[in-house]
């Protein structure tokens, strides 16, 4: 159910396998039977995680919008000062929770394209590339996220701190370091569960130990 719930939705088009590409050209070729049950019929980065980076994109698209909205009218209305919260959402909230939801994945993803995807084709390459940097970037979240709250420290009460990152710091109290790097050690855990489903894909007895943990 795990592999089912971080399938490609079949309702929503891939703009960047079917119509940047060439989805023909891609190696289809499953990791497993239990993979290719759950939607998993090809370990293409691209194929697996190309609907995902239309949704972002689609976020990175509606950014000037509602910033524009929010310049040009907030003042001038009552009824248009959801523009400004939007606005707030959109800048600092709205793509980092976005992250969060798809980041085990985006680690799923481009663990079984890096561990399992030959490079035969021009597509298996450039899936290849993006799975690459997709894997660097998971792995530098955690990261940043620790060195944000470790920079910032003495500010995180604050109400601008906790305006812009209002979406990693909310409901959590920050009064110890142990307390503000639960995300962090967060994103972390989460990687490790998607990498040890691709990597032990044939030992679910092992998968049970490593989750138990």
């Amino acid at each position: 159910m795990m592999l089912a719930s971080h399938a490609e939705p079949g309702w929503m088009p891939n703009v960047i396998g079917d119509y940047l590409l060439r989805r023909e050209e891609f190696t289809v070729r499953s990791y497993t039977d239990y993979y290719e049950a759950y939607g998993y019929v090809s370990g293409s980065f691209i194929l697996n995680s190309g609907k995902k980076f239309v949704i972002m994109l689609m976020f990175l698209c509606a950014y000037p919008f509602v910033r524009f909205m929010d310049r040009r009218y907030t003042d001038k209305h009552p009824y248009c000062s959801p523009w400004k919260t939007l606005h707030g959402m959109f800048t600092y909230s709205m793509p980092l929770r976005t992250f969060l939801i798809g980041y085990v994945s985006f680690c799923l993803d481009a663990t079984l394209n890096l561990l399992d995807m030959p490079l035969e084709t021009v597509e298996d390459n450039v899936s290849a590339i993006l799975a690459l940097t997709t894997a660097v970037l998971v792995m530098y979240a955690p990261v940043f996220l620790l060195h944000l709250m470790q920079k910032n420290y003495t500010i995180i009460s604050t109400l601008v701190f906790q305006k812009r990152y209002s979406s990693i710091i909310k409901e959590l109290k920050t009064s110890s370091p142990i307390q503000y790097m639960y995300y962090p050690f967060f994103l972390i855990r989460r990687a490790l569960f998607a990498i040890t489903l691709v990597i032990l894909a044939n030992h679910p007895k092992i998968q049970i130990i490593v989750f138990a943990l």
